[in-house]
């Protein structure tokens, strides 16, 4: 990552008072994560950052939906980012914003999701405040997690 790059968006968010950055992270030790953790947490400093988990490539139903991937990440944020001073957290619980719930909704595998990331969480002394993001869509009421919910825009522009 340009250093440059990384110190104008620095002084953006400073300027705009932003003071929560929030990151993809599509997997452990994936190009974003290492970035994120080697060159962009190390000069936050009064900057938090979230998580948002884009398990897309992450789990498939050729494979009977299997969550152990997602165990496997979430127990890394646990390792690598939920202990730190500049994660976001609310009331001591550490936010992770989930990306596609919808999908995961429609497919009935959102509930299973949403507890095997607290329970990892939570194997690893975290508890997680989960939301999800439920993009062109209402947000299902029995999905165990709060919803950013968008109105569908791009095909009126």
């Amino acid at each position: 990552m340009d250093p440059l790059v990384l110190e104008q968006h620095l002084k953006w968010s400073k300027e705009a008072n932003i003071g929560l950055w929030i990151a993809a992270f599509f997997a452990a030790n994936g190009d974003s994560d290492v970035v994120l953790r080697s060159t962009i947490l190390p000069e936050l400093k009064d900057i938090k950052v979230s998580l948002l988990y884009d398990m897309e490539y992450r789990i498939n139903a050729s494979d009977g939906w299997n969550l152990t991937n997602v165990q496997h990440d979430v127990a890394h944020m646990c390792s690598y980012y939920f202990g730190q001073d500049r994660y976001f957290s609310l009331n001591k619980r550490a936010v992770v914003f989930v990306k596609m719930t919808r999908i995961w909704y429609n497919h009935g595998i959102l509930s299973a999701i949403v507890d095997a990331m607290r329970s990892t969480a939570w194997e690893h002394g975290y508890d997680l405040y989960l939301v999800g993001d439920q993009i062109w869509g209402n947000a299902p009421t029995n999905a165990k997690l709060p919803s950013i919910c968008y109105a569908r825009c791009g095909d009126q522009l």
